[in-house]
């Protein structure tokens, strides 16, 4: 694994971690994936993301739609955006909206929370 700089923002690392990610997740699936057991690890790497409020970019965003990666994740307060450009940024931004407002979403960000923003306070 490899460790960003920290002159670089998580939208602009985000790609490279997540495609490293992705062959460590398809290395345990063939490691530990077997006839008799079945498919413990799903080879193609995540099918859903949580993310925090750093990592919230359009690009990112359709990044992730373009991996049939269901995200979920807090979006910060920008006001109002532009569009210019982006075509695709739109549709994935609104729909990020809708999923972090639904049971699921709140569900998903109550244990991110819970889970991994504790460890970072107690740090």
């Amino acid at each position: 694994m490899t460790i960003q700089p920290a002159n670089r923002g998580d939208p602009e690392t985000g790609p490279a971690t997540r495609t490293e990610a992705g062959a460590a997740i398809a290395q345990v699936a063939r490691e530990t994936n077997d006839d008799e057991a079945g498919a413990r690890v799903h080879p193609q790497g995540p099918s859903e993301a949580g993310r925090d409020k750093g990592y919230h970019s359009g690009a990112v965003l359709v990044d992730l739609q373009e991996r049939a990666v269901r995200r979920s994740g807090s979006e910060p307060d920008r006001g109002r955006r532009r569009w210019q450009g982006k075509p695709e940024a739109p549709a994935a931004v609104y729909a990020n909206r809708r999923r972090i407002r639904g049971d699921r979403g709140k569900r998903w960000l109550r244990q991110r929370g819970e889970k991994i923003e504790r460890s970072f306070a107690h740090l």
